[in-house]
Order: C-alpha cells, then structure tokens, then sequence
C-alpha cells in the first residue's frame, strides 16, 4: 500500500505541543502517513512556540522525530506555485 502524502501546517505542530490527546498528536504519530514540511513551517514552529512559551526544546524535539520530505522553498516561492490552494496569503 502507498504512503499517503500530507503537508503538515504550523498550527498542527502547536496543536500537538499543546496537547497529546487531540488528532494533531495522532496525525504527527501516524506512521502510515508521509508528513511533508517547508523551511518555512519549521521556522514558523519555532517562533510560534517561543511566542505562545511551549517548550522550544519540545517543539524542536517534535520537529526532528517527525519522518518528512523538506521542501526547501521560499515563502514566494511556495506562494506562486501552490498560490491556487492559498486562501490566505498571510497565513502561509
């Protein structure tokens, strides 16, 4: 059987982070799926979580346990080629 592919968002991390009974924590521990990330997500995770004061240790942590395919892109980049999918270009 195929992986299922899936792009995991910043606030699926946070969620995560906030609470280890909730679909996020399931979703980020489903070894069945291939989680997909950007650079961007990853930075946004950091400073999300230094932020909103969750453990920046544990956010790190949850972001080098999560099996992923970087997509080493630019913010515009990203942007202009999956800009078709972006309902709010603020929040990408």
């Amino acid at each position: 059987m195929e992986e299922i592919k899936v792009f995991l968002d910043t606030n699926v991390f946070i969620s995560a982070l906030m609470s280890q009974k909730g679909a996020s924590y399931k979703l980020i521990n489903d070894n069945k799926l291939k989680k997909i990330i950007s650079k961007t997500i990853i930075e946004e995770t950091i400073e999300v979580s230094k932020r909103e004061n969750i453990n920046i240790d544990a956010a790190r942590a949850i972001l080098r346990k999560t099996k992923k395919t970087p997509l080493f892109l630019s913010k515009e980049k990203l942007l202009k080629v999956y800009s078709k999918y972006v309902l709010d270009e603020e929040d990408s």
